[in-house]
């Protein structure tokens, strides 16, 4: 007997960093990966390696709680340690009628590195910023 089931779109989720919700393009690098070290011949699992999450949307000119967390990581120097404080993400696939389906939250989310694309006076395109994030842990809630 096959159970219901219900594809999942690659194309509808939803981004929330802390308390905000943050509209982006893409979404990749939700990976795990098991360590084991081998003793004695047995092969024990050692712990979890997570992938990076990257995250692609249009450069705005919004001035967001997030934007600020950014740029004071990445413009404003290591020398004041409160400006890394990790943050929490969620990461939400959601069905037709606007429920998730799967859910992830990221835990001690901190940016890793921040690129836009190439500027090119020929194309009519917009500017895409690239943010990789690093994380401690990911758990699927649902």
């Amino acid at each position: 007997m096959i159970e219901d089931y219900q594809l999942v779109p690659a194309f509808y989720f939803s981004v929330r960093i802390d308390d905000e919700e943050i509209p982006f393009q893409s979404v990749s690098g939700l990976s795990a990966e098991v360590q084991y070290k081998e003793t004695m011949g047995i092969k024990l699992p050692e712990g979890t390696k997570y992938g990076d999450l990257v995250l692609n949307r249009a450069l705005t000119t919004v001035n967001s709680n997030f934007a600020t967390w950014l740029f004071d990581i990445f413009y404003r120097g290591f020398n004041t340690p409160q400006r890394f404080v990790p943050k929490t993400a969620l990461l939400r696939l959601l069905g037709t009628d606007d429920q998730p389906i799967f859910v992830w939250q990221f835990n001690d989310l901190l940016p890793k590195k921040w690129q836009i694309s190439s500027l090119d006076a020929k194309k009519n395109e917009l500017i895409i910023e690239t943010i990789t994030f690093e994380y401690d842990s990911v758990f699927k809630l649902k």
